[in-house]
């Protein structure tokens, strides 16, 4: 028979040890100092009126949907200057935002896929199709509602007991929501400058259209980590973190 040497513990470094303790507080500490604050709850929910928040009421998401997707996609928004619009999608996000104080470690439940900043430049047609594309397949083509498509700087009614191809109506853009140029209509044929997450740019949750578009002129990964981009949003108030305008309703059935 093979014998083995006894292997006996190796005495702890004390110094290690407390560089790591040491270090472990700090990271404590971080991820639990308040980086905004706000007024009221932010819905969190898929579909308009599905009905998974835990703070919020059905009715408070059953017209416009969570309003969580679409603050995400606002941060993302002032995080990309040369995009004029922001795609979300609903499972991107994974819960509500309760009232008060809104840590690092909040940020991290709250989008915890360390997905980063992709901007792509997509026709007007293309992001139409897109719509629809996302629609078909969180609706009729059993892929979960994980796929709803939230935004910022692009708005449009949803009726989901249309036929496929014909539930997206008043597609409109207001590039970086600037005040004095309003909505209008999309242009089929113009180009815009989408910023949206590696997650669904790589075609997942419905995006299909997306993981079509070639990396070069039409596709730039920024690897600016998408949860700092929404960090660095939320603690630009000073005081609350304001309410965001709502877009269009969502007419999806119960």
């Amino acid at each position: 028979l093979k014998t083995y040497p006894v292997l006996r513990p190796t005495p702890a470094d004390e110094a290690a040890a407390a560089l790591v303790s040491a270090l472990r507080m700090r990271l404590d500490n971080a991820t639990h100092t308040a980086v905004a604050s706000f007024a009221r709850p932010i819905c969190f929910d898929r579909f308009p009126g599905q009905g998974l928040s835990t703070l919020c009421p059905r009715a408070r998401t059953y017209k416009h949907g969570g309003e969580v997707g679409n603050l995400v996609a606002r941060a993302m928004l002032e995080a990309e200057p040369r995009a004029v619009l922001a795609l979300q999608n609903a499972g991107g996000a994974r819960r509500d935002i309760a009232e008060g104080v809104f840590t690092m470690a909040d940020a991290y439940e709250l989008l915890p896929f360390g997905e980063t900043l992709v901007l792509m430049q997509l026709k007007g047609s293309e992001i139409a199709t897109l719509l629809e594309q996302v629609l078909a397949h969180s609706i009729s083509g059993g892929g979960g509602t994980g796929g709803y498509p939230y935004a910022s700087g692009l708005r449009f009614a949803v009726d989901g007991s249309a036929r496929e191809g014909r539930r997206i109506s008043g597609l409109e853009v207001n590039a970086r929501l600037q005040a004095k140029a309003g909505w209008t209509a999309i242009d089929p044929k113009a180009t815009y400058a989408v910023v949206t997450n590696n997650f669904i740019a790589g075609g997942k949750d419905g995006y299909a259209l997306l993981g079509e578009v070639s990396a070069g002129e039409r596709r730039e990964d920024t690897y600016n980590d998408q949860t700092q981009a929404f960090v660095n949003y939320v603690s630009s108030f000073e005081g609350e973190v304001p309410g965001l305008a709502p877009h269009r309703h969502h007419d999806v059935p119960a």
